[in-house]
C-alpha cells in the first residue's frame, strides 16, 4: 500500500500518483476589494506554487478536493473570467480531477471539459478516500487506509510576550473514535483509516487555529469527520514537518 507523503514546505500531498491540494478559494481578491482592501489577483502565482508542487513530487495528476472558488452563494465576475483559464492552464501540465466541497455551487460549468469532476461525496481510489471534509463521507470511504479532506483550514497561533499573533498552516494525522463514527455507521470495518487534513492551499485564506477557541456554534464548520478525531493522540505538524504535538496539547498549550 502507497504511504502518502506531504510536499515539504508546502500544503501539497502525493498520495496515489496524484498531486493533492484544497481550498483554493480562486476570487477571494473580489471580497477584500468590496472591503475596501484593494490587491492585484493572486490566480498567477498560486498557479506558479501548483506547477512547483507537481514538479517537487512528480505527480502528473492534480486532485482539488474542494472550495475552488470562494464566493458563497453565487459567484463572481473574477471567478467567472479566472476558473476557466486558471484550469485551462494547469491542463497543459497534468490530468485533473476535483470534488466539490461547500463553496462551489456551479463549478462544473466554469470548468473546461477535460476536467473530471466528482460527486461531493467525494470518492474512492486505490486504498484512499479523497472528500472536502463538509458532509459525512459515504460508509465505503471507512474501509480505505487513508481518508484525505481538506475544509478545515486547520492551523496554529502563536503570540509573543508583547501580544503580537501570527498563525501557521498545519497538517493533520487524525485517529478516528470508533464510539463516535458508530452512532451513525453500522458495518465499520475493525482497522479504521487514518485522517490526514490538507491545509488551506491559498496562503491569503484564514486559518482556523486550534488553539484560539471554538464556541459550540462554531463546531459545525470544522467538518463531521474532523469532530470524530481523537484529540489526545491526532497530531499536528507545520507545513516544514515540525511536529507540534496533539491536538489537546495544542489547545491546553498557553500562548504566551
Amino acid at each position: 500500500m502507497e504511504t502518502p507523503k506531504f510536499v515539504t514546505g508546502m500544503p501539497a500531498l502525493a498520495a496515489a500518483g496524484r498531486l493533492v491540494i484544497s481550498d483554493l478559494h480562486l476570487g477571494l481578491e473580489y471580497d477584500y476589494r468590496k472591503g475596501g482592501i484593494k490587491f492585484p489577483s493572486q490566480t498567477g502565482k498560486l498557479q506558479a506554487m501548483i506547477f512547483e508542487a507537481l514538479e517537487k513530487s512528480g505527480c502528473r495528476k492534480i486532485t482539488v478536493i474542494g472550495d475552488i472558488k470562494h464566493k458563497v452563494p453565487g459567484t463572481s465576475f473574477q471567478e467567472i473570467k479566472e476558473i476557466p483559464e486558471f484550469f485551462t492552464k494547469l491542463l497543459e501540465m497534468a490530468d485533473i480531477e476535483i470534488v466539490p466541497g461547500n463553496h462551489d455551487s456551479g463549478i462544473a460549468g466554469m470548468l473546461p471539459e477535460n476536467v473530471k469532476v466528482y460527486p461531493s461525496g467525494g470518492f474512492v481510489s486505490r486504498g484512499f478516500y479523497f472528500g472536502h471534509g463538509h458532509t459525512w463521507p459515504p460508509e465505503k470511504a471507512f474501509s480505505t487506509r487513508f481518508m484525505i479532506i481538506g475544509h478545515r483550514h486547520p492551523a496554529v497561533e502563536f503570540r509573543d510576550s508583547l501580544g503580537y499573533r501570527f498563525t501557521e498552516r498545519v497538517w493533520v494525522k487524525g485517529i478516528l473514535e470508533r464510539k463516535t463514527l458508530e452512532r451513525r455507521y453500522k458495518n465499520l470495518p475493525e482497522r479504521l483509516p487514518q485522517v490526514l487534513v490538507v491545509p488551506v492551499f491559498n496562503p491569503m485564506v484564514g486559518g482556523a487555529a486550534f488553539n484560539a477557541g471554538i464556541s459550540g456554534n462554531d463546531r459545525d464548520k470544522i467538518g463531521p469527520l474532523l469532530n470524530a478525531v481523537d484529540e489526545e493522540v491526532s497530531e499536528l505538524f507545520l507545513l516544514d514537518g515540525t511536529y507540534m504535538g496533539t491536538i489537546a496539547q495544542i489547545k491546553n498549550a498557553k500562548l504566551n
